[in-house]
C-alpha cells in the first residue's frame, strides 16, 4: 500500500468515524437542532458568536510573540493570515496536516528558515502553552465548584483523568527544565532522533518539547505575556458558553458553573484525533460533563458546545481566501510538514 493510499483511507476512515459521531449525538438526543432552531433569545446567541470572534484575534498574537521571541521577523499582519488560514485547515480541510503545524512549516520555509528548529518548535510551544492556559483557569474554577463536580461519577471519572493527562504532561515539562538530567537526555536522544522505527518517533517527539520547553524558559516574559493571553483566551470561551446557555434558556447555570463545566467538555475535545475540531466527539462528552455535573437534560452540553463550534467556524471562510490566494506556499510547507521533523532533530540536536 502506497503512502497516499494509505492517506487517503486514513482521512476516509476519520471522516467515516466523525460521521458516525454526529449520527449518534443526533439521534440519542444528546445534541439537539430544534433547540438551536427554537431559541428563547437569540440576542444572547449573537453575543456568543461575536464573544467567539475574539479568539482568532487571541491566537494571532500570542503566535506572533512567540515567534518574535525566536527572532523570526513575521509581519503582524502576515501572522494574522497565517492564524485564519490554520483555523480554515483545522476545522474545515481533511489531511494528516492540521492548521497549527501547517502554520510553523510555513514558517519555518519563509521567514524563518534561517530558524528552521525554532520556527518549527513555535508549534509544540504554542500548544502547550495553550493547555497551561487551560489548566489554569480549571485549577481556580474546580475548587470552587467541586461539590457540583463530585455529584456524578462520570463526570468525576472524566474530571479526574483529563486532569490527570493534562497534569502528567506538565510534570513532565518541568522534568524536561531540570538541568541535571538535561546531557544524559541529549545523549539518548543524538542517538535515536533520526531512526525511523518506534523509539526513533518517540525521540523525536521528546526532543520537540525539549527544545520548545528550553526556548520558553529563555524567554521568560514572552512566556508570561502568551500564557496570560491563553488564559483570557478561555474567559472568553466560558462567556461565549455562559451566553449560549442563555439562549437556550438555561438559565439555572451559574456562570462560575460554566467556569467549570465548559473547560472540563473543551478538555476532552481537545485530544480528539479526528478532523473539523473532533465534531461528535466533543458533544457526547459535552453532554456526559454538563448532565452529570449540572442535573441537565442529556441534549444542553451537546448543544452548547455544537453552537460554540459552529461560531468557530465563523472566520473561516476568510482563511479559504488567503489559502487560495497563496497556495503555492501552502502546498510547500504542507510538504515540508509531512517529511516530519527529521532535519529539524538532527540540526537542534
Amino acid at each position: 500500500m502506497t503512502k497516499r493510499t494509505k492517506a487517503i483511507l486514513t482521512t476516509v476512515a476519520k471522516f467515516g468515524i466523525v460521521f458516525a459521531l454526529v449520527a449518534y449525538v443526533l439521534l440519542s438526543g444528546r445534541l439537539d437542532l430544534d433547540q438551536i432552531k427554537n431559541m428563547q433569545d437569540r440576542t444572547y446567541a449573537m453575543m456568543g458568536a461575536a464573544t467567539l470572534l475574539l479568539i482568532p484575534f487571541v491566537g494571532w498574537i500570542r503566535y506572533w510573540v512567540l515567534l518574535r521571541a525566536q527572532g523570526i521577523p513575521l509581519g503582524l499582519f502576515k501572522a494574522f493570515q497565517l492564524q485564519l488560514i490554520g483555523i480554515f485547515f483545522n476545522t474545515l480541510m481533511p489531511g494528516a496536516v492540521g492548521g497549527d503545524v501547517l502554520k510553523a512549516y510555513y514558517v519555518a520555509t519563509d521567514e524563518g528558515r534561517d530558524r528552521k528548529p525554532q520556527a518549527v518548535m513555535t508549534v509544540l510551544i504554542d500548544r502547550i502553552i495553550g493547555m497551561m492556559g487551560l489548566f489554569l483557569v480549571l485549577g481556580v474554577a474546580a475548587p470552587l465548584a467541586w461539590s457540583m463536580l463530585s455529584a456524578d461519577r462520570k463526570v468525576v471519572t472524566v474530571t479526574v483523568t483529563m486532569t490527570a493527562i493534562y497534569g502528567g504532561v506538565m510534570a513532565f515539562c518541568i522534568f524536561l527544565v531540570i538541568p541535571r538530567f538535561r546531557e544524559r537526555r541529549r545523549a539518548w536522544l543524538s542517538e535515536r532522533c533520526g531512526g525511523k522505527s518506534v523509539w526513533g518517533k518517540i525521540a523525536r517527539g521528546i526532543n520537540g518539547m525539549d527544545q520548545g520547553i528550553q526556548e520558553m524558559v529563555t524567554h521568560p516574559w514572552a512566556t508570561v505575556f502568551c500564557l496570560g493571553i491563553s488564559a483570557v483566551g478561555h474567559i472568553v470561551t466560558i462567556t461565549a458558553f455562559y451566553f449560549f446557555g442563555q439562549a437556550l434558556g438555561i438559565t439555572d447555570v451559574t456562570y462560575r458553573q460554566f467556569a467549570v463545566l465548559a473547560p472540563i467538555a473543551l478538555a476532552a475535545n481537545a485530544f480528539s484525533f479526528l478532523p473539523m475540531g473532533g465534531a461528535g466527539a466533543g458533544e457526547f462528552f459535552a453532554s456526559v460533563v454538563f448532565g452529570g455535573a449540572a442535573g441537565l437534560e442529556p441534549w444542553v452540553g451537546g448543544t452548547v458546545l455544537f453552537m460554540w463550534r459552529l461560531s468557530l467556524y465563523i472566520p473561516a471562510p476568510l482563511g479559504l481566501v488567503w489559502f487560495l490566494t497563496h497556495r503555492q506556499d501552502v502546498k510547500r510547507a504542507q510538504d515540508a510538514a509531512k517529511a516530519g521533523l527529521e532535519e529539524t532533530c538532527v540540526e537542534s540536536a
